[in-house]
């Protein structure tokens, strides 16, 4: 398709739209804006504010689920301890020296068992402040250890404090678990001498029976500050500061509430419960009711939303357990709701109205610069680079339409240059294969010929020159033997890396092995191969020649017969970066790049035997596969070559 026709086809393009892009950006910008305000108003004002109070629903439970199981791994930590305190060694030897008269079997005395029952006891309250009283009391009610937390410091009870506890009956229901067995006590106020003590203490004690050889010896108590584990509770959970927070026993009495005067009525002869507040919940505290948990939704009227749940205490007692439930008021879950609605009709008609006169504004002033890109990409469609652009917009537009310019200023300088360079490069090109005809055609076979002659003349003359003119003969064909030696090697960097064989398999290590065996190595001289040589399919005939002029350089320029040349491989990427490194002479750093250009060598060419193209040809066929190869060296500390070699062949390398 030809520039004109190009043209009159875009023109017939912009003929059959009605509306502009302009117009179209402010429609569609109105009616987006439109819609959208109608439809947040309509969610807000149809159901929004039930389903803000349904989420704040589930979160109340599954905060009360989370101080569930916060308050029910205290239980389990406390039963856990109270067993662990009734297995003690101490208190086995405590009870075999009672029973040896003070003495146990293994010489320790009841003295010394009480004070490392108390010490364990000590060290436990310290890591447990929520832990109240340890006790070790005689199965005749003997108080034998008795450790208490008193204003904040731990003390160890003297005998004269000890008293005889008659126990009641949660202690002689101690007396009679079976051996291992925990049981947990109604929360209530701690008493001595069947008094409550002063200042009030609420605790939960947890009892555990000791047998000592299949004897009943006496019992555990561990008591603990249901106050300070309420606290505790509450300090991780600061969510619950605008929660109300009831606590029950398994009556329905407070036993935690936001008003003081409310907790624990029943222990002053008065009935604080949580069913009188909230009669649904009454059904659970009736005996034989196992619900563990429910959730009470009350109606707006009531004024508040509760979720209540039972924290089980003793598995073998269903029936023992403590009410858990969290109330928030429904007004105020409400009150959001209603705020976001009102803010967002206020904003839905303010969004409206803007967006209506910002889309027209701003289409307009888009399209303008836009519209005349177009009508000049067009004529330079068209051949036509005489073409006014909107290079002082602002923004990206204005960068477009300078990068537009210079695009256009270049294209024909660069097509120009373009074709130069190709005429240029196929010159090149021409006069390199001539160059290579003559070399292998014109050049060689004189060499050839001044070869023989000089053979021959020696020969026909062999009674009548002396050595020295041998010698010159010899030379002459040495350097004859050189210039051929030249001349194969600018054949071989004229072809390096432009032909590219097909992939094969190659092992690595079998083809460096090869190139060794044909190398002419000295015999105390040490080549080592990496034994993990990586696999590949690449071109064999190209990295053979790699890694064959880099092995045979490093045995050729080794100042020393015993020397030792190390081949190794790292993995890059998806790259093989492989090394050939010596312990020779080294190489100076200002000779490290000078070595891969053509015709360098760090020695005469008649004492090294080198032509100096050896590693231009290296460097051609490594960069040939898009890679690159460096030395690393100092004198006198041998010379590491690295090259890089691609996983997977370049498609046209």
């Amino acid at each position: 398709m030809n520039s004109g026709e190009q043209t009159s086809r875009s023109r017939r393009l912009r003929s059959g739209f009605r509306l502009g892009i302009g117009p179209r950006i402010a429609l569609f910008a109105v009616l987006l804006v439109t819609i959208t305000a109608s439809v947040v108003g309509a969610v807000v004002y149809s159901g929004v504010n039930r389903l803000l109070v349904q989420e704040e629903i589930e979160n109340l439970g599954d905060i009360a689920d989370l101080v569930a199981v916060r308050l029910q791994t205290r239980f389990d930590v406390l039963r856990r301890d109270t067993q662990l305190m009734g297995n003690m060694p101490p208190v086995a030897a405590l009870a075999r020296a009672e029973r040896g008269g003070g003495e146990d079997t293994t010489t320790v005395t009841d003295e010394v068992a009480e004070l490392r029952i108390a010490s364990i006891f000590v060290e436990t309250l310290r890591s447990k402040p929520t832990y109240f009283k340890i006790q070790l009391i005689h199965r005749d009610g003997r108080e034998l250890v008795d450790v208490q937390r008193r204003m904040g410091e731990i003390a160890v009870m003297p005998d004269t404090a000890l008293r005889k506890n008659e126990g009641g009956s949660a202690f002689r229901q101690g007396l009679e678990l079976l051996p291992g067995a925990v049981h947990l006590s109604q929360v209530a106020f701690a008493r001595e001498d069947g008094r409550a003590e002063r200042p009030h203490q609420p605790v939960i004690r947890s009892f555990t029976p000791v047998h000592v050889d299949n004897e009943l010896f006496g019992v555990v108590v561990v008591s603990l500050d249901f106050d300070a584990a309420m606290g505790a509770i509450l300090e991780r959970e600061p969510q619950l500061a605008d929660i109300h927070l009831f606590v029950t026993n398994s009556e329905g009495d407070y036993l935690y509430h936001p008003d003081p005067l409310q907790r624990f009525g029943f222990e002053f002869g008065r009935q604080y419960r949580i069913q009188d507040g909230y009669p649904d919940l009454a059904p659970l505290f009736l005996p034989g009711d196992t619900t563990v948990s429910t959730v009470v939704r009350e109606t707006e009227e009531d004024g508040s939303v509760l979720h209540f749940l039972k924290v089980e205490v003793t598995p073998e007692q269903p029936e023992y357990f403590i009410g858990l439930a969290l109330a928030a008021s429904y007004h105020e879950l409400l009150a959001p709701s209603i705020e976001v609605g009102r803010f967002s009709a206020v904003v839905s008609v303010i969004l409206v109205a803007a967006a209506a006169v910002a889309a027209v504004v701003f289409a307009r002033r888009l399209t303008r610069p836009i519209q005349e890109l177009t009508h000049a990409a067009e004529s330079v469609a068209a051949g036509d680079f005489d073409v006014s652009l909107p290079v002082s917009a602002g923004h990206e537009v204005g960068l477009l339409a300078h990068s537009f310019r210079t695009m256009v200023d270049q294209v024909e300088d660069r097509g120009l240059a373009v074709q130069q360079k190709a005429a240029e490069l196929e010159r090149v090109n021409r006069e390199l294969e001539q160059f290579v005809y003559v070399v292998s055609h014109d050049l060689k076979a004189p060499l050839r010929a001044v070869s023989n002659l000089s053979t021959w003349l020696e020969e026909d003359l062999a009674d009548r020159i002396g050595g020295e003119d041998r010698e010159h003969l010899a030379l002459l064909r040495s350097r004859v033997e050189r210039m051929d030696e030249f001349i194969e090697a600018l054949l071989a960097l004229s072809r390096a890396g432009r032909v590219c064989a097909e992939p094969e398999p190659v092992d690595t290590h079998q083809m460096v092995a090869d190139i060794v065996a044909m190398l002419e190595v000295p015999p105390r001289f040490s080549i080592q191969i990496a034994a993990d040589m990586p696999q590949l399919e690449t071109d064999r005939v190209h990295l053979a020649q790699v890694f064959g002029n880099l092995l045979g350089n490093a045995v050729k320029h080794h100042d020393r017969p015993d020397g030792t040349v190390r081949v190794g491989w790292v993995e890059k990427g998806d790259w093989y970066q492989f090394e050939v490194a010596d312990d020779g002479p080294g190489i100076a750093p200002e000779y490290q790049d000078r070595i891969f250009q053509v015709f360098q060598t760090l020695k005469a060419r008649d004492e090294g035997g080198s032509t100096g193209i050896g590693l231009a040809i290296v460097k051609k066929v490594v960069e040939s596969v898009g890679g690159r190869i460096w030395v690393e060296s100092s004198p006198g500390q041998g010379a590491i070559f690295r090259f890089t070699w691609p996983k997977r062949l370049p498609v046209n390398p």
